[in-house]
């Protein structure tokens, strides 16, 4: 990291570009309005204290016990997983949760979606041939707790279904630009995902159960 100088030099730009990339812009390097409009989105995330972001996730999820009654929950999907979220979003309401969808291909379109709805945590699910895991908000300055803790728990109770699914911190665009705790479940195995959504549901919603019982840890 370089100086604070106020110069748009080659460091710079080189930051810049990349920035890019990771949002998914166009990397041209240029400082323009979709650009800053983006550094908007996400500078208060990463500038946040980490003992207030952790006092108010657990905020979140006080007084709920095993029951989710009062939790919004947003279920997110960017095309074609209408009915694994469907089933999700029984599960969860079951459970006493109050619960919406967004189906959009746009993350970062269901992170907003999700702000609008002040949702308590959000949880996106795709498909990736690349390989399965359970993604929360790692960024420079901070990392979720709950979605650590709630990833994790998942992590473990999917093993079964596809097999070692990893836990990891990254900064895609539904979790760094939600203001609630978020997880991206990325699936590869898109045949047992169709078999066994709703063994993932119970699973997905046990997890929320036991840490609305437990806190963090």
């Amino acid at each position: 990291m370089g100086q604070i100088d106020g110069i748009h030099g080659q460091q710079t730009a080189s930051s810049l570009v990349d920035f890019q990339i990771n949002a998914g812009l166009v990397p041209d390097g240029v400082c323009g309005p979709v650009t800053i409009e983006c550094l908007q989105r996400v500078g208060n995330r990463f500038g946040e204290a980490t003992d207030s972001n952790r006092l108010q996730e657990e905020q979140r999820f006080s007084n709920l016990g095993s029951q989710l009654t009062g939790l919004k929950v947003l279920l997110a999907e960017g095309g074609g997983l209408d009915a694994v979220v469907a089933s999700l979003r029984r599960t969860l309401a079951d459970a006493g949760a109050e619960v919406v969808t967004s189906h959009h291909p746009d993350w970062s379109n269901h992170a907003q979606h999700a702000n609008r709805f002040n949702a308590d945590f959000c949880i996106g699910i795709e498909v990736r041939e690349e390989g399965s895991s359970i993604c929360h908000f790692l960024g420079d300055h901070f990392e979720s707790p709950t979605g650590k803790q709630v990833g994790a728990a998942v992590s473990d109770g999917l093993q079964d279904l596809f097999g070692e699914i990893p836990s990891i911190g990254m900064r895609l665009p539904l979790l760094r630009e939600t203001r609630m705790p978020a997880l991206l479940i990325r699936i590869g195995d898109v045949n047992t995902l169709v078999k066994d959504h709703l063994s993932m549901s119970k699973v997905i919603t046990d997890a929320l159960r036991d840490f609305s019982e437990t806190g963090l840890h």
